[in-house]
């Protein structure tokens, strides 16, 4: 790009900041890529969904789908929280951390690997060896798969941001590719999670060998991240449960077509929650050098500015979704009022995602163990209690609930200023 284009673009991000309030220079260098990144990662999760929608069966979607769940909870013994305690670290100069955290991260994932083989075993005594086999492949892959995802967060701790998402759209694209072609070819469940899990496998260990190669050698490692990853990834445990107990539950009380029907209605939600991470995988590592005070007199106008986008995109999906779904999703057409009423949760879900980034990049240990065993906890009683009762209906209305209770606290623990509440 020239020269004096660069300049005047430069000029004007910098006149921008007085009406914003906000780094728009930094914003545009991460913004980009993290955009193009979470666009790419939500076009190619489209084509997956119409594939999945269009050449395969609902039953055997709605296995799939429970069989993504189960194993998202055997990933807890991946100890994500690990991840983002990297970032923080890297940010700060310790990048050698990378080492002592996969190593820790591999020792705790045969925990899932153990429960996973459990699980599988348990089908094959009950002769369901689709499942069988399934939780087989799961087993073995996942912890792997998962543990190996933390070079992603070298790069963010770094601000690469255009490497990051370099690396987020290609493994995307490689998945969608591979399942994408399984499905037009196959029905069968273990090879369509094989085409979801091996190639994503394989891109992460390459990717990781890469980025060793990068690490500065004269750093130092900070065993305080790693101790803090595992608070993180405790606290994460319980909300990693609450966030596919429903799936389960649809599953075992409903079955596997419900289960198909509500995991297209989520579809839009989660798609439109992982684009506003963007703000967050930016926030994090400017968070972590700033003090609390001056990241509480800011916020306020920040969420303001942009939660009025949010309910434009919000108001906008409501209006498309009946013709989205009878053109891509025939099948599910049965999903739009409950996907329009899922999308309406983006409103709380924003500004959770925010307020919970400044918890974790200030470490308030004590206040982020409130949030993240509290909520979850909340919402775990919620769908028991509801879903049992009123269906599909019952699980949507815990959703919803959840996600204003969710808003309410971290409002209330954000702004508190008891330090008695902080750990050390």
């Amino acid at each position: 790009m020239n020269t004096t284009i660069k300049h005047k673009i430069y000029k004007l991000l910098k006149w921008s900041e007085k009406y914003t309030g906000t780094d728009m220079v930094y914003l545009a260098k991460g913004g980009f890529w993290s955009a193009l990144g979470q666009v790419s990662m939500a076009f190619a999760s489209l084509i997956i969904a119409v594939a999945f929608a269009n050449l395969f069966p609902e039953e055997n979607f709605g296995n799939y789908q429970y069989v993504l769940s189960v194993t998202s909870i055997l990933a807890i013994s991946t100890l994500g929280g690990i991840n983002t305690a990297l970032v923080g670290a890297v940010a700060c100069g310790f990048e050698k951390t990378i080492f002592p955290a996969l190593k820790t991260k591999l020792k705790w994932s045969t925990i899932g690997i153990t429960i996973g083989l459990l699980i599988a075993g348990y089908y094959f005594y009950s002769n369901n060896f689709t499942l069988g086999f399934a939780f087989l492949l799961a087993a073995t892959i996942i912890p792997l798969r998962d543990t190996l995802q933390i070079y992603l967060s070298f790069w963010h701790g770094k601000k690469k941001f255009d490497t990051y998402n370099k690396n987020l759209i290609a493994e995307q694209a490689i998945t969608a590719v591979c399942l994408t072609t399984a499905v037009f070819f196959s029905d069968n469940l273990f090879i369509i999670l094989g085409a979801a899990f091996l190639p994503a496998t394989f891109f992460r260990l390459i990717s990781f060998t890469r980025t060793a190669n990068q690490i500065n050698k004269q750093s130092t490692t900070d065993q305080n991240s790693i101790n803090y990853g595992k608070h993180l990834s405790l606290m994460g445990a319980i909300g990693t449960l609450a966030g596919q107990i429903d799936k389960i539950l649809v599953f075992h009380f409903l079955g596997a077509v419900p289960l198909a029907i509500y995991a297209f209605a989520t579809i839009p939600a989660t798609k439109v929650k992982d684009i506003f991470k963007i703000v967050g995988q930016l926030a994090l590592p400017r968070f972590s050098e700033r003090t609390m005070e001056h990241i509480r007199k800011e916020m306020w106008k920040k969420l303001l500015k942009i939660e009025i986008v949010a309910i434009g995109a919000v108001t906008l999906y409501i209006l498309i979704a009946p013709i989205v779904f009878e053109y891509l999703f025939p099948k599910y057409i049965d999903s739009v009022i409950y996907s329009q009423i899922f999308i309406i949760a983006a409103l709380f879900t924003f500004p959770s995602h925010i307020l919970h980034i400044a918890l974790i990049a200030k470490m308030e240990k004590k206040k982020l163990y409130l949030y993240r065993v509290g909520v979850p906890a909340g919402n775990i009683i919620l769908i028991a209690v509801l879903l049992p009762s009123y269906g599909l209906w019952g699980a949507v209305a815990a959703y919803m609930i959840t996600k204003f209770l969710e808003l309410s606290m971290l409002l209330f623990l954000f702004y508190r200023k008891d330090h008695h509440l902080s750990l050390a």
